[in-house]
């Protein structure tokens, strides 16, 4: 059986002493002002970007270490900023091993 849960949505106070209400309200009655939003959104952008760097600079890494630059970005997609860092610890691709 489900229960019925009524939110109140109450102003909140803002620092000149006005009132303001909420932007958005969230799953289990959790409130975001718009300071929320803006600071999860500013967020969201730095993870986004930190993972295409490191594609990016795995796949530079590669090139000049002579490894696959594809498998190796997609590496970098997959666990991000960890990509590059084992590509550092690997170091370049022994002599006569193939390449894919």
């Amino acid at each position: 059986m489900e229960h019925l849960t009524l939110l109140v949505v109450q102003p909140v106070a803002r620092h000149d002493g006005g009132e303001s209400y909420p932007i958005a309200i969230g799953r289990d009655s959790y409130i975001f002002n718009a300071k929320q939003q803006r600071r999860a959104r500013l967020m969201w952008v730095l993870f986004v970007l930190a993972f295409v760097a490191s594609m990016l600079l795995a796949g530079r890494m590669a090139r000049n270490r002579h490894r696959s630059t594809k498998a190796w970005v997609w590496i970098a997609a997959f666990v991000g900023p960890l990509g590059p860092l084992a590509l550092y610890v690997l170091g370049n691709r022994p002599i006569g091993a193939s390449h894919a």
